[in-house]
């Protein structure tokens, strides 16, 4: 359990002043535009967007984006691989049963620990439960 101040009581505001030029805003779309569309008018139709993703994700958006009626291309931006990992960080995977919760910040964090791990657990430690942001974490 965590003790001291609440974390509200410490936390400072955080003041940052930005230049102008980082405070355009995008123009809002107009109102005919924002209503829901008919299936011969796609909601991204005419659109053109640019899909920075890594793989396999980068695809995946992209056919949802072509989908919804956009041209989009994938450029992924960065390639998520596995790491060698050091003999502490080894071990910390072959005592993952002293643990009670795994934090996975992002689909790929769980998906790499889940391939890392099963070099040493041919079945999973009993009790030990995923924590995770979103619904692709919870997916993995």
């Amino acid at each position: 359990m965590l003790r001291g101040a609440p974390i509200a009581a410490k936390a400072k505001p955080l003041v940052v002043a930005w230049p102008n030029s980082f405070l355009k805003r995008a123009p809002a779309p107009s109102w005919p535009r924002s209503m829901a569309t008919s299936p011969n008018n796609p909601p991204l139709a005419g659109r053109r967007i640019l899909v920075s993703r890594p793989e396999p994700r980068a695809e995946e958006t992209r056919q949802a984006l072509e989908q919804a009626g956009a041209c989009s291309r994938a450029l992924p931006l960065i390639a998520i691989q596995p790491r060698t990992l050091d003999g502490r960080e080894r071990s910390l995977i072959q005592e993952l049963d002293n643990f009670r919760k795994i934090i996975a910040v992002s689909p790929n964090a769980a998906r790499l620990l889940l391939e890392q791990a099963d070099d040493w657990w041919p079945q999973w430690p009993v009790g030990l439960e995923w924590w995770g942001p979103g619904e692709g974490t919870a997916r993995v």
